[in-house]
């Protein structure tokens, strides 16, 4: 092999190498990965937590909804998130018809307002958060 060719090869064989560890990541890694140690994933989580409380900006809710909630949650654990205690909508109907595959007995929650009025509602099916994609609000 000549040497032009040798570099290439070395170089494949040693991405090779390196993309196997991507796929084994132990769970809640790759957070630390993105924002360093898990105790900043919480720092930044706290800090947008209360400028959200502070200031009702919907920049802050939103960066919770998009990196610190996800499907499953119950709406306790989403209040403690948002830093908020939700109220279940009572006429809910409008969003299950609304083509969100929600079922008859889901329930809506809301929270807010931010500072300019705007609610956000999730919707839990027994106690559990449901149809959520938290890339909606990266």
């Amino acid at each position: 092999m000549s040497r032009r060719n040798a570099l290439p090869t070395l170089l494949l064989i040693g991405v090779s190498w390196l993309l196997p560890g991507c796929e084994t990541l132990p769970d809640g890694k790759l957070g630390e990965l993105v924002f360093g140690s898990g105790d900043r994933a919480l720092e930044l989580e706290e800090e947008h937590r209360q400028r959200y409380q502070e200031t009702r900006d919907s920049d802050d809710r939103d960066w919770l909804l998009g990196h610190a909630i996800e499907s499953g949650m119950t709406p306790t654990e989403v209040a403690r998130v948002l830093g908020q205690e939700g109220k279940p909508v009572l006429n809910d109907a409008w969003i299950k018809n609304g083509g969100g595959h929600y079922q008859l007995h889901d329930i809506a929650w809301k929270w807010g307002p931010d500072r300019e009025g705007k609610s956000q509602i999730l919707v839990f099916r027994d106690s559990k958060l449901v149809n959520f994609d938290p890339h909606e609000f990266q």
